[in-house]
């Protein structure tokens, strides 16, 4: 029998005369205290250490117009301030301006490493602050502060991203104008190891500052619980008040439901730290999917004298049922993903508004639990989370410690302070939250030690309430430190849940495509592809008992567009940093859908009889009868309320009868109380012929020979072959040049030496066909060409690899096919595919019906500037290829499709090719870059001490899986190439150097390589307006250093030569076998077989020259 863990405010909750103790281990006790919460309450037990006063906001103090003032705006800011900057007398008129709050770094100010600078604002207080307590409020200073009102020292704080306080009431007069000086450090070795996560350096005020005025009495304390019977129908709210100051302190509390009305008021008079608990009678319960709040006015102090603070209260208790988590008794699945703050303009900073845009569109994309990476979120987060329903686990800010270079603070006393003073901030700060469904104390630490238990004992004296995770908790043996089992990355094919007898949550999972930077760049493909892999693993973790749910990595881009550079991480999330929806965001929604309708054809319907769907309800709460279908088949349409269907059950939804028609297409729309679109499904009625592959027809083409060329000629169309290359020059189709090369054998992610002819040969094949063969060679490994035409236009494309070539790559190649060259002017696609779901957004790369056109209908934008355009239609990523990128076409042009029926690649008027295909290929276009050359290459000449690097753990992400560095000054390397510019591959990292970049022999620039944490593939060097012909670029070793960096290295990873004409050369890319073996992250995603050539591996693949209708 499971023993269920009820989670409960900790000495608070008096239920049917059971007090609920850590853990939940249940005693017998009489009803302490005032159960119905008049009177004086009963002493509250007292607070664990440390101890945190963080006032709770008024909305209104009496005789005070606007208590809380904001002083966000424009502050001073030294990164070399004067000794005693502090003074009231220093001269700050020639200081920088920045706002705050946001990063100074992203506002191009950039801010020293573990040395202190300053920030300085002058702040009116208003004359009828008198009499008040006056108060400082900070929600996050990165990561250490002095602070000064006046010239005197008021407080320190340690820890960047959580809310703190100072009176500063003896330090102003009201009336006046006062100083505020804060002396920040960003701090190496905090415990976030934030500034190494954001490859940059984020120290600064990240959070809103606030004035604000208290009187005198006031309440310096509002804990708010909340407990069920055991019919989960009545419920007790339990308030622990502390007033400040000696006395007793009158309070009048009342509490409206969501519509406002007053659903009960008390008189309460707390003489110190009280405990009250008062019956509420069947409230209107919180969860994620029916986000009741309730709101809690407490108006304290004598009348004239009195202040109001209000609470939004949501009725909801958590618990842990063996390996269930419940709340308000029911089972839930947590459909998460992993957020990060992130602003484009203030980076780590001024992230409120974007929070709350950060809730409303995971809550449209069906998630429901948000896990807080890795740092305490915005307040603004939270109210929306509370608002929108969306569950949080909020994580404390502890990262990495005891790996990436951040040292062993497990067991350091010296830091046991800062392990738990941000942690009782958090709690303190956070607590009231409905949301906030799980405290997280800390990410991927390595091991267990002194200060993670204090964390443990803290919070299971503090809030019992909710249960406690610690990751890496696999990292150590003891079971006793976590209430859940948190895991990151499982593999999709393997087993899951079994690791313990408690809970398991997957945190991080389904990583989304960051770090196969070469995937990236040529295909944006690879971003709908990862919907193979979430589309497996949701239905693996709901239906696995003992797993609770998982969250996607990650929510948002981790990308920052400071002035200078590009900063982060990897381009990982749903939304980019403007909050555009990326190709994963719709494809996490149907993965995520708890309204499932298997995606197939309708078989077995009978004309004039209901239509009937299978549907299945996986909410949590929500019965299918609370949403709304509409319906569209024909020229037939509806509106319908959804069926009776409890959660976890299954059932038939019936569509009102008509003549249906085989082939016709049901369209399903399933929206919830809100009017939000949950999920959308195009079922066809009665089933749906596979494509099958073309065959030839017509007369076979006419062959015209000579020394030079061989012809092929059919109605309407000419294809024309060197005889010195066995390659097509020309291919027409009424007079209209369609290709301009081809066929060539195509691999992706491995090298093959350039093509070596050897013959060509023309026979007739049969009536309808002629056969032209074609041999040669890569290197070693013989290659024959069989491209059959027949009379219509059809050419087929057999490739043979008689041997295959030595060296492939070990996870195999990415793509395996066939490459023709096409015309400038074939700008546009039409593609018919299969598709993993029915139905996608207009502009969703992975639709299986549409067009994409190579250049975008609208003006760019510039770097920093926000797009005005979906994402399918962008042709720059400064993240992949710097702020200077010069573009590329759209992402939806160059994306590869799947499963492919047809794909024409044309002009305007239709002409041009097209693939046709039994959904067995794969097609894309793109232009036919310059080959980067990788460090390794013969081409590049190094003098000095170089190491050349291959397959370390290190160099996993570099191009080619190698890098070249030096560690003596002087050092170079050089690199020839014919062009008019040049690119150079390397990165960033905490131990890179300056290094000189000479052109033609003369300096051009000084590259500066640092950065707090190594970023791959970076271009970090372009060079253009050369003019056509030979060039040189050298890099060489200087020897000198960014001030923060611990080395001189040049880390050299590629170099690629432009030119005028670069790019010049389309290419249709038709692959009979790809992969992408470099996606994903820890191994755990979904793959295709891998990509293997042997001794006589074969494709085909089928283009037809013709003018073709549009999609």
């Amino acid at each position: 029998m499971t023993r269920r863990r009820t989670f409960l405010m900790a000495g608070t909750a008096v239920v049917a005369g059971v007090v609920a103790g850590p853990l939940g281990s249940a005693t017998t006790a009489a009803a302490s205290g005032t159960v119905d919460g008049a009177g004086a309450g009963a002493p509250a037990d007292a607070l664990p250490q440390p101890t945190v006063t963080l006032t709770p906001v008024p909305d209104t103090v009496a005789g005070v117009r606007e208590p809380v003032l904001s002083l966000n705006g424009s502050w001073s800011i030294s990164t070399e301030p004067p000794a005693e900057f502090w003074r009231d007398d220093v001269d700050t008129s020639g200081w920088p301006r920045v706002e705050v709050p946001g990063e100074p770094a992203m506002q191009g100010v950039d801010v020293p490493q573990d040395k202190e600078f300053a920030y300085r604002t002058k702040v009116p207080v208003p004359a009828d602050f008198a009499g008040q307590r006056i108060v400082l409020r900070f929600d996050g200073v990165y990561s250490d502060a002095r602070l000064w009102v006046n010239g005197a020292h008021v407080r320190d704080h340690r820890g960047g991203f959580t809310s703190w306080q100072a009176d500063i009431t003896d330090h102003v007069t009201p009336g006046t104008e006062a100083w505020v000086t804060v002396g920040v450090t960003d701090r190496w070795q905090d415990l976030s190891y934030e500034t190494f996560y954001a490859r940059h350096r984020i120290g600064g005020i990240l959070g809103d500052v606030r004035l604000i005025a208290l009187p005198p009495g006031h309440l310096s304390s509002v804990h708010v619980s909340t407990t069920f019977d055991t019919r989960y129908r009545d419920a007790v709210l339990g308030l622990r008040l502390t007033p400040a100051g000696a006395g007793a302190l009158p309070v009048r509390l009342v509490l409206r439901d969501p519509a406002g009305a007053e659903v009960l008021s008390r008189s309460l008079t707390p003489g110190g730290p009280a405990q009250y608990d008062i019956a509420v009678t069947a409230p209107l319960k919180w969860d994620a999917e029916h986000p009741n709040l309730y709101t809690l006015e407490l108006t304290a102090g004598p009348e004239g004298a009195e202040s109001t603070v209000t609470r939004r209260v949501g009725f909801r208790q958590i618990e842990v049922d063996g390996k269930r988590l419940l709340v308000n008794g029911r089972e839930v699945k947590l459909r998460g993903v992993a957020h990060h703050q992130v602003s484009p303009t203030m980076g780590r900073g001024a992230t409120g508004r974007w929070d709350e845009q950060d809730v409303r569109l995971f809550k449209e994309a069906n998630v429901n639990l948000i896990r807080t990476s890795h740092y305490p979120p915005t307040e603004a987060l939270l109210d929306a989370a509370d608002r929108y329903g969306m569950y949080v686990e909020e994580e404390t800010a502890v990262c990495w410690v005891n790996q990436q270079g951040h040292d062993d603070l497990l067991d350091d006393p010296a830091f046991k302070p800062d392990w738990l003073g941000q942690l009782a901030e958090m709690v303190e700060r956070d607590r009231n939250h409905a949301c906030v469904l799980i405290w997280s104390m800390g990410n991927e630490n390595i091991g267990w030690g002194a200060n993670p238990q204090a964390q443990w004992d803290y919070l299971k004296a503090a809030d019992p309430s909710r249960p406690a995770v610690y990751s890496h908790a696999e990292t150590y043996s003891t079971g006793a430190s976590y209430d859940i089992f948190t895991a990151h990355y499982p593999d999709v094919k393997g087993q899951l849940g079994g690791e313990t007898a408690k809970p398991s949550l997957y945190d991080e999972y389904a990583h989304l495509p960051a770090y196969n930077v070469d995937d990236l760049r040529t295909d944006p493909g690879v971003r709908t592809f990862w919907g193979e892999t979430i589309s497996r693993f949701w239905p693996k973790v709901h239906d696995t008992y003992g797993v609770v749910g998982g969250a996607i990595w990650g929510g948002v881009d981790e990308v920052f567009p400071l002035p200078g550079e590009v900063s982060g991480t990897a381009e990982w999330g749903l939304v980019d940093i403007w909050r555009r929806q990326k190709p994963e965001y719709w494809l996490a929604k149907k993965a995520y859908s708890p309204v499932r309708v298997p995606d197939a054809p309708l078989l077995g319907q009978r004309a004039r009889t209901p239509l009937t769907v299978p549907v299945s309800n996986w909410f949590d709460f929500t019965n299918l009868s609370e949403l709304t279908v509409r319906w569209r088949v024909g020229g037939a349409q509806g509106t319908m309320p959804g069926i009776d269907l409890k959660p976890g059950a299954s059932g038939k939804l019936s569509i009102p009868h008509r003549s249906w028609t085989q082939g016709e297409v049901l369209a399903l729309d399933f929206l919830d109380d809100r009017e939000r679109l949950v999920d959308s499904y195009a079922l066809p009625i009665g089933p749906v012929a596979a494509p099958a592959p073309p065959r030839p027809a017509g007369s076979a083409p006419a062959v015209e020979e000579s020394d030079t060329s061989l012809t092929l000629t059919g109605a309407g169309f000419s294809v024309a072959f060197s005889r010195t290359t066995g390659l097509i020059t020309r291919a027409e189709y009424g007079g209209t040049t369609v290709l301009t090369d081809g066929p060539h054998l195509h691999v992706r992610g491995g090298y093959l030496p350039p093509w070596t002819f050897g013959s060509i040969s023309v026979r007739q094949k049969d009536a309808s066909t002629t056969v032209v063969t074609i041999s040669g060679s890569h290197g070693a490994s013989p290659v024959v060409f069989d491209v059959t035409v027949d009379g219509t236009g059809l050419l087929t494309t057999t490739y043979t690899i008689v041997k295959a070539p030595p060296g492939q790559p070990d996870s195999g190649y990415k793509e395996l096919g066939v490459r023709f060259g096409a015309p400038d002017g074939a700008d546009r696609i039409d593609w018919r595919t299969g598709s993993l779901w029915s139905v996608y957004p207009d502009d969703h790369i992975g639709r299986p019906v549409g067009t994409a056109l190579a250049v975008p209908q609208h003006a760019g934008s510039a770097y920093r500037e926000r797009p005005g355009w979906s994402w399918s239609q962008d042709t720059h990523s400064y993240f992949l290829y710097g702020k200077d990128d010069a573009g590329r076409e759209t992402n939806d042009f160059r994306a590869l499709r799947s499963a492919v029926h047809t794909f024409a690649l044309t002009r305007p008027d239709g002409t041009g090719v097209r693939v046709e295909s039994d959904g067995s290929v794969a097609a894309r276009v793109d232009r036919t870059p310059p080959r980067w050359v990788d460090d390794g290459d013969p081409g590049i000449t190094y003098q000095g001490a170089w190491t050349h690097a291959r397959g370390e753990g290190w160099t996993h992400d570099d191009f080619g899986d190698t890098e070249s560095f030096s560690f003596t000054a002087g050092d170079w390397c050089e690199f020839g190439f014919d062009g008019t510019g040049v690119e150079w591959l390397g990165g960033h990292g905490s131990n890179l150097g300056l290094i000189d970049v000479f052109i033609d022999g003369r300096l051009d620039t000084t590259v500066d390589q640092y950065a707090p944490a190594k970023q791959y593939q970076q271009v970090v060097y372009r060079k253009t307006g050369l003019a056509e012909g030979r060039h040189t670029i050298r890099l060489v070793v200087t020897g000198e250093k960014n001030p923060s960096s611990s080395g001189i290295l040049p880390l050299v990873d590629a170099f690629q030569a432009l030119s005028a004409t670069t790019g010049a050369a389309r290419a249709l890319f038709v692959d009979t076998h790809w992969n992408y073996p470099d996606f994903g992250y820890g191994g755990g995603d979904y793959y295709r077989p891998t990509v293997r050539v042997v001794d006589g591996t074969t494709g085909a693949v089928s283009l037809r020259l013709g003018t073709f209708a549009t999609t």
